[in-house]
């Protein structure tokens, strides 16, 4: 039996520039361009030792740029280089190759899979090689172009140039498994034209969790998507406002929100913690627009969204009917003891 997986570290999902791919032993399964990763036994792990990353580059040698990035007008080339870096103690045959980049459920950065074709920056760029032995402790120059269609739409175009292994393993049930491992760096490209920055909030939605204790708060878990419908990748900042019959409280979000590319969107949770039961509540998400770094800052107005939650405090009010039930009892049984009490007067 044969089976594929991709398999690498987690910090592979961020495709930074320098990304050592060295699978941690015992690490978490992750997802990598739509597949999920996995961990093999100890024994099977030949290749463990094996650490490479890719970096930009000049002719000569790699250069210290983060990210590949560059502005362009519809129809312009663009000429530039990558290193291909092994650390290992073997020599290394390398397939490269370029693809889109989206953005994941939680917010990652992660590029299309090699299966997968891509139809945005990644199929503009030409890679002079598509595979590559490098040698021990050995850097390759690989030289790439990136041609812009003449028909394009302006703004942010976001893909990736990764360089990937496969090894065949065997798992601990002997089957024979082939191993992805994979790292890349970034590619921004800004093709000149209008720039229409824009987020908007999605299916919000909220679920107010209770307390036992009658004089107690509760949580709440507050849900939405934020989508880039704008053509420039956007970061943002988060702040939830609360409002009931007690006034209002603003509570920021858990975390800043990453970078969100054009088109794509990131399903936020927020939980806060603290909420008075106090019946009927309003909570408006807000988020402002931030430009990623070494971008002007767009000026936008925040974005927001309201809704309204009920805040009951049902043991507060079991305990309340409680004592009124009980008060009931009372008030009945001492009426009958008194229409008891009066009968007997009379018939003495």
């Amino acid at each position: 039996m044969t089976r594929t997986i991709l398999r690498a570290a987690a910090a592979l999902c961020l495709l930074t520039a320098l990304t050592p791919a060295a699978p941690a032993l015992g690490a978490p399964a992750t997802t990598i361009g739509g597949y999920a990763a996995g961990t093999l036994a100890g024994s099977a792990l030949a290749d463990d030792k094996l650490t490479f990353g890719v970096q930009a580059a000049t002719a000569k040698k790699p250069d210290q740029r983060p990210y590949l990035a560059y502005s362009a007008t519809p129809g312009a080339g663009v000429a530039d280089f990558v290193a291909v870096l092994n650390y290992s103690e073997k020599p290394v045959a390398f397939k490269l190759y370029a693809s889109d980049a989206f953005n994941t459920a939680t917010g990652g950065f992660d590029l299309l899979a090699r299966s997968e074709t891509p139809k945005d920056a990644g199929s503009w760029i030409k890679l002079a090689r598509n595979e590559i032995t490098v040698p021990a402790r050995g850097t390759a120059i690989v030289p790439f172009s990136l041609a812009v269609p003449t028909i394009v739409t302006p703004g942010d175009h976001v893909g990736g140039i990764v360089a990937s292994v496969s090894t065949q393993v065997k798992d601990a049930s002997g089957n024979v498994i082939t191993v992805d491992q994979r790292t890349g760096i970034r590619v921004y490209l800004r093709v000149a034209g209008e720039l229409k920055p824009e987020l908007k909030l999605e299916n919000v939605s909220m679920d107010y969790l209770g307390t036992l204790n009658p004089f107690g708060r509760g949580g709440l878990t507050i849900r939405y998507t934020v989508r880039n419908v704008g053509n420039v990748r956007l970061a943002g900042k988060q702040a939830v406002r609360l409002g009931n019959l007690f006034g209002t409280s603003l509570r920021p979000g858990d975390k800043p929100l990453p970078e969100l590319l054009p088109g794509n969107s990131y399903d936020v949770v927020v939980p806060v913690k603290g909420i008075l039961p106090a019946l009927r509540t309003s909570a408006t998400i807000t988020v402002d627009p931030v430009a990623m770094p070494g971008d002007k800052d767009p000026k936008l107005f925040p974005v927001s969204a309201k809704a309204t939650f009920w805040a009951i405090p049902w043991t507060l009010l079991a305990l309340i009917l409680a004592l009124l039930i009980a008060l009931g009892v009372t008030i009945v049984v001492r009426r009958g003891n008194r229409r008891v009490t009066k009968l007997k007067e009379r018939t003495a």
